[in-house]
């Protein structure tokens, strides 16, 4: 019987559309799941439980459970992804937990271009574009206290636009990144 989450994974066919996997199959990297070129179609032939709501603006969203291994590095958590009407992907939303973000942080720093910040949370990367956030990864202690875990997990927030003109963070990572500086919790 296997044994790891890996083990699962591996058990299970990669996602081709005849077998949907609860947490999204084996996931060979971080960017394989923050690719702006993913189609509602794939998320629902990848991911077995899928839930799907339609925004207030317009834009409308497949939510997935992600788990993308059992090492230190790995991620945790749930994954929103926000097409328009046009069915093209706009906005990539990740909440979830890590107990090392240093591969999360140097992909976001690679690929999306983002650079850290000063801030009171444990780590901060945004990238702007006229002078405007566009994209943030935020980092803080977790309130969760793991037993099993040499060390506690951090809690990870990250929202990645689509570059074009007029995009911009989310009202609510706005009020977050807001909250932050004024020394809050939300």
């Amino acid at each position: 019987a296997p044994k790891t989450i890996e083990d699962v994974a591996m058990t299970t066919p990669n996602p081709d559309g005849q077998s949907p996997h609860l947490d999204g199959g084996l996931i060979m990297s971080i960017e394989e799941i923050l690719d702006f070129h993913i189609t509602p179609k794939q998320i629902t032939n990848r991911w077995a439980r899928v839930s799907f709501h339609v925004q207030d603006n317009g834009l409308h969203s497949y939510r997935v459970p992600v788990v993308t291994g059992e090492k230190q590095d790995d991620l945790a958590g749930s994954l929103t992804y926000l097409f328009d009407e046009n069915e093209k992907l706009q906005r990539i939303d990740f909440l979830g937990f890590t107990h090392d973000p240093s591969t999360l942080i140097e992909v976001m720093k690679r690929e999306h271009r983002m650079t850290k910040r000063p801030s009171h949370v444990q780590a901060l990367y945004i990238k702007s574009q006229n002078k405007l956030p566009v994209s943030a990864l935020r980092i803080i202690a977790s309130e969760i206290i793991s037993t099993s875990a040499p060390a506690d997990p951090l809690e990870v927030r990250l929202e990645l636009n689509r570059l074009h003109l007029g995009a911009t963070l989310s009202d609510s990572f706005r009020a977050l990144l807001k909250a932050d500086k004024q020394g809050e919790q939300i």
